[in-house]
């Protein structure tokens, strides 16, 4: 079983990996992106079953950050490209930041 370090590491992993697909090679990849409403939604389901099963080693830091990707990601599929582009360069931060934690 893996550890919540381990867990924590791959639910950022899980939410990074999309998030730079789409914005490299000058966002290439934002209108390919698919279904991110419903992936932060899954993880966030499980980063709150991993807090309150945890020692407070997993952090509620990552609740928070899933609370804003959720709003970002909120009706992202029907968005026009520019907008897509902005919300994919937001939540590239609010990742950046997590990671650096």
């Amino acid at each position: 079983m893996a550890t919540y370090p381990e867990r924590r590491a791959a639910l950022i992993e899980a939410i990074k990996k999309p998030v730079s697909f789409a914005s490299r090679d000058s966002y290439a990849g934002v209108d390919k992106l698919k279904g991110m409403e419903a992936l932060i939604a899954a993880l966030k389901k499980e980063a709150l079953e991993l807090v309150s099963n945890s020692d407070g080693s997993f952090g509620t830091d990552i609740l928070s950050m899933l609370d804003k990707l959720q709003t970002l990601f909120s009706d992202f599929d029907s968005e026009p490209t520019g907008v897509k582009q902005k919300l994919v360069a937001e939540a590239a931060g609010l990742v950046g930041r997590l990671l650096n934690t």
